[in-house]
């Protein structure tokens, strides 16, 4: 089973990398544009390939209403910047270069790598049991939309399968349209594809473009790419546990990697992409960048506000040197801001929380105070995280340059600023730190990747040499290590098998008309409140492959809520935008007193088959009278009860 298992996603896994390598060579070769025949070349042609078959499945499915309309207007900034400079990112507009031999090479290297990648993630994994994964539930959240995303076509969170809101929510939807694309191609299980397919894609795209990176300095080896392997691994180092200092134990929020936090794969691409382009000797090069940079937002909706408080420091600094602003760079950040502005706000529901700005509350000295802690705490944080990266910096300084080591950290500064800030003006919301991290852990780890290449190659002392060599490498060889330990202690952790829930498998499965469900809960940890992040059926998404299934929590009114907490209006607001609230308000019978009632009805009105509750959840005697126990399922926490109709 283990063995059929990879195999498979093998085999989706190389069947998407060869027609998206196909596609971009074909787009380009049509074009007639030039490609070089470096792993460079290779890497954009995979990119242009991939962002192509995505874009236009999205648009099918989702009938044009999809984020991903963006990238249109990327792909038209980027045959502007090429028809004004006379250039190309990928060269001169003539004949190319490329062949489909060198694209065979890279397709098999690709396909060595994939099955690395599959086998790492399995070989953690019993027969039959759950993933290893450190963001486990995470995962199924995703999987859970890919398939809502395939079945509705609706760029919205919610998962609402009973008033089907067609209002678009703010979100990172380019890693969950390819898993919905797999699901609609295989039939396979979402969260299986998303784990082993989608994300597989995602690190090896991570992989040929740090093999582009390092063969712009040393060219390329056998040798460079094993490197570029463990550097998939390449992260801070997280001292917290070690030293014990309280606030540097949250530090392990930024020592994520690129296997452990795969969701983040296309930010990497981007990221490596500007690199590259930065090292090419293209004059225009700061319109192409430009035009990359603002795929980000479009990607990854929480790097907008650092993308575009970069991009504004940038045209700043323009005006102040040259005395003037290149009017098509301005006006293509204008055009995405609109973009996504007028996207999101036709029509928008709640983005997830509170992202409101009270200027009396801002000015408090309670706000300034824990805004300070965020910036100042964090810049401490990454310093520790990144320590020997900041070290081979100041010892080498003298070879390397003193200017050089100044525009490095002057780039580091001036990045990490323009998304801290933002995370810190929005920490009332629980979800704002990822205003920071979602960017700024792909772009601190290819970022320092780049600047270690390139002071290997500015340093002619070999002893120094060999030192950055060391460190460049301890970072993603800890990395690795630590991965490997946390996997064995989930795995060890684990004790769920598919044959110990085979009996609540088999009725979701099979035996169940309609899977969309309801459950009560009497947890009131955070995943409770961050519906629909918190609903029971996320135990089992894993075994069971079926449309719609889904279940709606009807004990929101229960989760208690702490006014003090500075979640108290995030956490608020998500209860008023669950569907069962929804439901409530429009009911004329609403109040507190009759919520029983209220439940009895939504699961009548809606023709509710089954309802589930955590393990040690007391079923009231009202709700005993129309609810049959069918299944215990103490492994995962779990009962099942099916509705008896003619007692509603």
């Amino acid at each position: 089973m283990m063995i059929e298992l990879i195999l498979k996603n093998l085999l989706y896994v190389i069947l998407f990398l060869s027609i998206s390598m196909s596609v971009g060579f074909g787009v380009l070769r049509f074009l007639r544009f030039k490609v070089e025949k470096s792993y460079g070349g290779a890497f954009k042609i995979f990119l242009i390939g991939f962002f192509l078959i995505v874009t236009l499945f999205a648009l099918v499915k989702s009938r044009g209403a999809t984020v991903l309309l963006g990238f249109v207007l990327i792909g038209v900034f980027l045959w502007w910047d090429n028809r004004v400079s006379r250039q190309t990112v990928f060269a001169e507009r003539t004949q190319g270069d490329m062949t489909t031999f060198f694209l065979l090479k890279r397709l098999l290297e690709l396909s060595i790598v994939s099955l690395a990648v599959i086998v790492y993630r399995t070989a953690f994994m019993d027969t039959g049991g759950y993933f290893i994964e450190h963001v486990y539930n995470d995962y199924i959240f995703y999987g859970k939309l890919s398939k809502y995303l395939l079945e509705t076509g609706i760029e919205n969170a919610e998962f609402d399968y009973i008033f089907f809101d067609h209002n678009v929510v703010p979100y990172h939807y380019v890693d969950i349209w390819i898993n919905s694309l797999l699901i609609y191609v295989t039939r396979q299980n979402a969260v299986e594809l998303m784990i082993l397919s989608s994300y597989t894609i995602g690190i090896v795209g991570i992989w040929l473009g740090l093999i582009a990176l390092l063969e712009t300095w040393f060219g390329v080896t056998y040798y460079s790419k094993i490197i570029a392997l463990f550097l998939l691994f390449a992260t801070g180092i997280f001292w917290g546990a070690i030293i014990s200092i309280p606030f540097l134990q949250s530090a392990d929020v930024f020592a994520k990697h690129s296997v452990n936090y795969s969701k983040l794969f296309p930010i990497y691409w981007m990221v490596i992409l500007v690199i590259l382009l930065y090292r090419e000797s293209n004059t225009f090069r700061s319109k192409f960048i430009v035009s990359i940079l603002l795929a980000l937002p479009i990607i990854n909706v929480s790097s907008a506000p650092g993308v575009f408080l970069v991009l504004f420091l940038f045209f700043v600094n323009e005006l102040f040197r040259k005395g003037f602003l290149k009017w098509e760079i301005a006006l293509k950040a204008i055009i995405i801001v609109l973009f996504i502005a007028i996207f999101y706000k036709t029509g928008q529901s709640d983005a997830g929380g509170d992202w409101s700005f009270d200027y009396h509350e801002y000015t408090s000295a309670t706000y300034i105070k824990t805004f300070i802690n965020v910036v100042g705490g964090t810049v401490i944080q990454v310093f520790l995280l990144y320590l020997p990266i900041f070290l081979v910096l100041l010892f080498t300084a003298r070879q390397y340059g003193f200017k050089k080591v100044r525009d490095v950290l002057l780039t580091l500064g001036v990045t990490f600023f323009a998304f801290v800030i933002p995370w810190g003006l929005f920490h009332r919301n629980a979800n704002s730190v990822q205003l920071f991290s979602n960017t700024m852990i792909p772009f601190i780890t290819c970022f320092l990747i780049a600047i270690g290449c390139d002071i290997v190659k500015s340093v002619n002392n070999k002893m120094y040499r060999n030192s950055i060599l060391a460190a460049m490498l301890l970072l993603p060889v800890i990395g690795l290590l630590k991965d490997v330990t946390e996997r064995k202690a989930l795995a060890n952790s684990v004790s769920v098998t598919e044959s110990s829930v085979q009996e609540c498998v088999e009725f979701f499965s099979a035996k169940v008309k309609k899977p969309v469900g309801v459950f009560f809960s009497s947890d009131t940890n955070w995943a409770t409140k961050a519906l629909p992040f918190g609903a029971l059926d996320m135990k089992l998404q894993q075994f069971v492959n079926r449309d719609s299934f889904h279940t709606i929590s009807l004990s929101i009114l229960d989760i208690p809520l702490d006014s003090s907490s500075i979640h108290f209006a995030n956490e608020k607001e998500q209860i008023k935008n669950a569907l069962f609230y929804r439901y409530l308000e429009k009911q004329p019978s609403y109040s507190p007193e009759n919520i029983a009632t209220l439940q009895q009805k939504f699961i009548k009105d809606f023709n509710i088959e089954y309802v589930l509750t955590n393990y040690n959840y007391s079923l009231p005697d009202d709700k005993k009278r129309y609810l049959e126990p069918l299944y215990d399922a103490p492994a995962i926490n779990l009962k099942v009860y099916s509705v008896i109709r003619g007692k509603l």
